[in-house]
């Protein structure tokens, strides 16, 4: 197999890698691979890093937004980023970069050929060599096979085809506040990072997808468009930007072409592999948000458009309210607590393993390494450092019912918890689980920062005026209110907080009929009858217009002239 690279966006190939495939004579034996590449990429080079090297994501932190950002870093626990250290590094970069192509021009760089190879290959060749009296490796004929440029014209061409990218870059950057550019200049800054880290020397374009191709296919999900630089060079002999994709006066992409190009958080998402139904939970969520408030604020004033962001200001929240049962249950399997809908899962789950497992077992290895790569990924299995952990996922989430919640812990009766000492009522609680996250020194510690509902929120009331966002937040107490009638205790020091009785249970809060928490919701007064307790209410959430509406129906025309029909009707 021949890998070639592309050098500074010409068809020209400055690197050259060939290697045999796996199980290959050639890599049985002993050669790796062999290579071919320039050497002036040393003026740039400190212990083997580059500036902005590949696997630096710098320039995409400072481009995505601050809330997308911290969602994604809060969803797996990584540690978070700190700006100005970014901002220093990327110009630490650019000085290199400029002291790179402006201070070795009385220099000269080869090129290099590389064998990399076993030791026993190695002991062979060298044995090979003084058999034939060690001849000359090549022939003179074969020794100008090159071409041959000025290192003063090598570097200023690298230097005016690398600095424009990185000053439109730092422009884009510009146009808004840090961390908080629109949609379109985030995929904009993404698409200008990947060009900026391939510019300047050979680099393998083919892997980039958004800048290579001109439609990009994700398995299933929907083509995606992107520069298709791959046509360009390979008619031009460079890489020209399609300047129909763009528009430079406003810094930003054409009309109807961002839209085109992928969601710009993608870039980061590499650097969280280790938990990735967490990440795409968290990216889908604040997507959709995204969707929905970008059209709220493309509405004007008419009757028709103040009917339609009723519309969606209730999708909105009825989203939210679906995140917080989703996050409510994904957290209950994944916490130490026991109860019996649990062991089945966990017993479900590892039954299939097994299957899955031993049908693995009765296949003959196969050398084709694209059926290595399309075997199925095995569920993550409970750890030693949390053994009880079960992880399902729920296309849609139980109800927060006592009918839903008995049902989904499998026979098993919600544990009461008394009324407590601060969260006194359904509002106190509601501002807990919703509005706590935004009071300066909130004191949420374990469990909290990862939930993807508080994060949504804080997305709603970044991108929407204060008004819409209040309307929001009032439409989600109401939801609340209404559906949210058997919901797990919390305190701000753990997210489920645990049985008073047993540390190994979780326990579960009611409210009478004015809203206040209490001691003893599952409990009868005698009569038949009870004392207005929540957990006696039927009600369903599922039935509820909004909470079936997904968001590209919500948003488009037709989902949203039957959402304000729905409203309409009352």
């Amino acid at each position: 197999m021949a890998t070639a690279y592309n050098w500074g966006f010409t068809r020209d190939t400055g690197c050259l890698t060939i290697a045999g495939k796996k199980k290959s004579v050639i890599r049985r034996g002993g050669l790796v691979f062999s290579q071919f590449y320039m050497m002036n990429k040393l003026q740039f080079d400190t212990t083997k890093h580059f500036p902005w090297d590949d696997d630096d994501d710098t320039m995409a932190a400072m481009a995505v937004d601050s809330v997308y950002r911290e969602a994604l870093r809060s969803a797996v626990g990584a540690k978070a980023m700190d700006m100005k250290d970014c901002r220093t590094s990327y110009n630490h970069c650019g000085r290199r970069f400029v002291l790179g192509v402006r201070m070795n021009d009385s220099r000269s760089w080869g090129a290099r050929e590389e064998h990399r190879m076993s030791l026993a290959l190695l002991m062979a060749v060298n044995v090979e060599l003084q058999s034939r009296g060690n001849p000359e490796l090549r022939r003179t004929e074969t020794r100008t096979q090159f071409y041959v440029h000025k290192t003063q014209v090598v570097n200023q061409f690298m230097e005016s085809v690398t600095l424009p990218l990185a000053r439109w870059y730092q422009e884009v950057l510009g146009m808004a506040a840090e961390g908080m550019l629109g949609i379109d200049r985030q995929k904009l800054a993404i698409l200008l990072c990947l060009l900026v880290k391939n510019s300047y020397g050979g680099a393998l374009l083919q892997k980039h997808g958004l800048i290579w191709e001109k439609k990009v296919k994700r398995g299933d999900e929907p083509e995606e468009y992107g520069l298709g630089l791959k046509d360009v060079i390979d008619e031009y002999g460079f890489g020209w930007l399609n300047p129909a994709i763009f528009d430079w006066e406003s810094n930003n992409f054409a009309r109807g072409i961002a839209e085109r190009f992928p969601f710009p958080v993608r870039c980061l998402e590499r650097r969280y592999q280790a938990k990735k139904r967490e990440r795409k939970v968290m990216v889908e969520l604040l997507q959709e948000v995204d969707q929905a408030t970008g059209r709220i604020r493309l509405l004007g004033n008419s009757p028709e458009d103040r009917l339609s962001r009723k519309v969606l200001i209730w999708w909105l929240a009825m989203r939210i309210i679906k995140q917080y049962h989703m996050d409510v249950w994904v957290g209950l399997y994944e916490s130490p607590y026991e109860f019996a809908g649990k062991d089945r899962e966990r017993e479900k789950q590892e039954r299939e393993e097994r299957e899955e497992q031993e049908e693995w077992e009765d296949e003959d290895d196969s050398d084709d390494e694209e059926e290595e790569r399309s075997r199925p990924v095995k569920r993550r299995r409970p750890s030693k450092k949390n053994p009880k952990a079960v992880y399902k996922s729920f296309d849609d989430p139980p109800e927060l019912t006592y009918a839903s919640v008995h049902k989904e812990l499998a026979g098993e009766k919600p544990h009461p918890c008394k009324r407590g000492k601060q969260y006194l009522n359904r509002r106190d609680i509601f501002d807990l689980l919703f509005l706590s996250q935004f009071e300066a020194d909130n004191g949420l510690k374990q469990g909290w920062k990862k939930q993807a509902h508080l994060h949504g929120l804080k997305a709603v009331k970044a991108r929407l005026k204060q008004q819409d966002y209040e309307g929001v937040v009032g439409r989600m107490r109401r939801l609340f209110g209404k559906y949210c009638l058997c919901i797990p205790a919390m305190t701000k020091d753990r997210w489920l907080a645990p049985s008073a009785h047993s540390k190994l249970k979780p326990t579960w809060i009611g409210f009478d009929e004015d809203g206040n928490r209490m001691d003893y919701p599952d409990m009868e007064d005698g009569y038949g009858g009870v004392y207005g307790s929540t957990w006696h209410q039927e009600v369903s959430i599922h039935e509820d217009y909004f909470w079936n509406i997904v968001c590209d129906e919500a948003t488009n025309d037709e989902g949203l002239r039957r959402g304000r029909e729905y409203l309409s009707r009352g």
